[in-house]
């Protein structure tokens, strides 16, 4: 990445947040928004999130995501309002537990049942995932609840959920954005990596075979 340091702290006081506050925001230190403001940080995985606190496009802070890079603009998955919710309380939602690689262990059955959305009226297979873990903040937080379409097709620039059957006969399950495919590999980007890992990285579809469309969320908000 190549990051502004001066627009990030320009944007940070048009927003009359100071550096800690900006820091509590987005999950991290004060420490680390003065080196970014500094220029003494040259990469830093909170930018997304820096990003949407600060109400900028992210190419505005890191010209790493520009219009002619290979690195895809983050979008917010849809928010679906209270307005849009129809019909009985049969869209089941599952739950899940943190199984490592940013995956999810999902349950056998569902927890609750909800009102369906506009979007999946007449998706009678559609369901809701509870999120758990970090890696995809600020697009999807702990405790929302992931809206998913298994009839769609995969589509490069949307987020999905991706399917994996483990040793023990449980369902391991990841929430990503897809960014291309092809007949071997999901080429995919968490928004924020934990230490030490990637943003962009590739799994193989033979481990995980089957993927859902992410259509929307109830926010945990």
């Amino acid at each position: 990445m190549a990051i502004y340091p001066e627009k990030v702290r320009t944007a940070r006081e048009n927003k009359g947040l100071s550096q800690q506050q900006l820091a509590d925001a987005v999950g991290t230190s004060q420490a680390t928004i003065d080196k970014i403001e500094r220029g003494e940080s040259l990469t830093s995985r909170t930018l997304p999130k820096i990003a949407t606190v600060l109400g900028v496009d992210i190419a505005e802070l890191d010209d790493s995501f520009s219009p002619g890079s290979l690195i895809i603009p983050q979008k917010q998955p849809t928010i679906i309002p209270a307005t849009q919710l129809v019909g009985d309380r049969d869209f089941p939602i599952f739950t899940a537990a943190e199984g490592g690689d940013g995956a999810m262990v999902l349950s056998n059955e569902p927890i609750d049942y909800a009102r369906r959305p506009e979007p999946l009226r007449a998706v009678s297979d559609g369901y809701g995932v509870m999120v758990v873990g970090t890696s995809m903040i600020p697009a999807f937080e702990p405790g929302d609840i992931a809206l998913v379409n298994p009839r769609l097709p995969p589509l490069p620039d949307t987020d999905i959920i991706l399917y994996c059957d483990d040793e023990n006969g449980g369902i391991h399950v990841a929430i990503k954005r897809l960014l291309k495919y092809t007949r071997e590999n999901w080429f995919l980007r968490q928004w924020n990596p934990p230490e030490g890992e990637n943003m962009d990285f590739q799994w193989n579809r033979m481990e995980w075979q089957k993927c859902h469309r992410v259509v929307g969320k109830y926010s945990r908000r």
